[in-house]
């Protein structure tokens, strides 16, 4: 049965052991992503110890989900492909590397900490709601982690840590507790509850694109909670894939009740190249919001069995519409001044191609990699670096990574044909300064402030 969920969650009793008898049986947990980035909860039965469950795909059956992330009490998440196999996904993780946490503002008394932490990536992927919580009775502990960024949160009472960035390289982290309280929205259409529209927290930036650092969504009643500081100072924006995305400056200049517009629609007939009707087809759009900090918003939609199809909420001004994978492609760009009907589009065999990041010095992938396609569509490349990309827009990407050098180029004919031979790319390192600004009392962070760098070279 569908839910109003923008995952699909499963919770197992998959046996995460691997080699000695001493080590305790902990439940794998999953939480799935499916195609259209909605509406599935499911629960798995225990599994028993002849299963005959070896990929993601016997699990779930007939759904169709995209990837899912897997973890237990002593592996870190991580990203599980729907062709592999769940239980080997957490048994055979890296135990070694952990993560030392220290939770600063708790009182005397002793108390439960509420620990969420995760991976960037999946923060980007998956609802706060959602993302592993570890219960933790002491102030200083360990999680286990995997490499890339990390980012956590520490909720205590009335007491939160803001969504800490733990970057690869740092094998320890402080979350300061500070006065907290809970946000509540309710995200409407026209006057009625929309479900499954997304709160993110945006950090924004000058030059480039704003950092999505997490989300929730709404539920039936269009509510969504947020658990944060009350001095909680990162931008915000609300989306739908359906209406316009409203953004705001300050999280807390949102009102309680957000609206989100029709915007503009975009409708048309997919058909063949010998103009027959090609249903089921997955769209993408997408559309720049006024004033969304640099930020593409997306309109999903699918094809009737006419091959018609409508995608609503975008914005005037410079848009795009695309497939999503499929034997068959299509993609064009446009600039909106108002509704319009694009006609027959036809489809045709598409031309990708697939890349992987690595480190220039060494020739490792690089973790936490993020690349835009031609389209201006961001996709995160999972740990074992190759993703696929779609050249109908055009050969130019743009690779982004923390603690390199952002990399922009046009990709060369007839490279990285199959996911077995990518065309690799190599990153350089970036010179990079990290730190949280924070008031006179040298605790609570402060908002608004400013660092200079100067590159100095020798005799200059």
């Amino acid at each position: 049965m569908r839910r109003a969920c923008s995952l699909l969650f499963l919770a197992s009793g998959l046996a995460a052991t691997q080699a000695t008898a001493q080590e305790s049986v902990s439940p794998t947990r999953f939480v799935c992503l499916d195609v259209d980035h909605r509406a599935l909860a499911l629960a798995a039965e225990p599994l028993p110890a002849d299963s005959s469950i070896r990929s993601l795909q016997d699990l779930v059956g007939d759904e169709e989900i995209t990837h899912c992330w897997s973890w237990n009490d002593i592996c870190p998440p991580q990203k599980v492909a729907v062709d592999e196999d769940p239980v080997a996904a957490v048994v055979e993780c890296d135990r070694a590397r952990q993560l030392q946490v220290r939770v600063v503002g708790l009182g005397a008394e002793s108390v439960k900490v509420s620990i969420a932490a995760a991976p960037v990536e999946m923060w980007r992927e998956v609802p706060r709601s959602l993302l592993p919580i570890t219960m933790k009775d002491s102030p200083a502990f360990s999680v286990p982690r995997s490499d890339g960024p990390w980012r956590l949160q520490a909720h205590v009472g009335d007491l939160a840590s803001t969504w800490h960035y733990v970057p690869d390289h740092e094998a320890a982290a402080k979350l300061t507790l500070l006065p907290a309280a809970d946000f509540r929205f309710v995200v409407t259409a026209d006057g009625v509850p929309l479900e499954d529209s997304r709160l993110y927290l945006v950090r924004p930036r000058q030059r480039s694109p704003g950092d999505l650092l997490g989300f929730e969504v709404s539920d039936r009643e269009g509510m969504v909670t947020l658990t944060l500081p009350t001095s909680e100072g990162s931008a915000a924006i609300v989306s739908h894939d359906t209406r316009t995305a409203e953004p705001f400056q300050k999280f807390g200049n949102a009102p309680p009740t957000i609206e989100l517009g029709p915007g503009l629609t975009v409708t048309g007939r997919a058909v063949n190249e010998e103009g027959e009707p090609v249903a089921g087809v997955r769209l993408r759009g997408l559309s720049f919001a006024p004033d969304s900090f640099g930020l593409m918003q997306r309109h999903r939609g699918r094809t009737g069995a006419d091959g018609r199809f409508a995608l609503g909420g975008f914005s005037p001004g410079q848009a795009s519409l695309q497939t999503e994978e499929g034997d068959l492609a299509f993609s064009a760009t446009f600039d909106l001044e108002g509704s319009v009907d694009l006609g027959p589009i036809v489809l045709k065999v598409p031309e990708v191609a697939w890349v992987q990041a690595v480190d220039s010095r060494d020739g490792d992938p690089v973790p936490g990699v993020r690349i835009q396609d031609p389209s201006g569509y961001w996709t995160s490349a999972g740990e074992d670096g190759p993703v696929r990309l779609s050249l109908d827009f055009g050969r130019g990407i743009i690779v982004r990574a923390k603690g390199y050098i952002l990399t922009q180029f046009n990709l060369p004919l007839r490279a990285g044909l199959t996911k077995e031979e990518p065309l690799v790319i190599g990153l350089e390192p970036a010179f990079s300064i990290e730190g949280v600004f924070v008031a006179a009392d040298g605790v609570t962070p402060a908002t608004d402030g400013r660092v200079s760098a100067l590159n100095r070279t020798s005799g200059g």
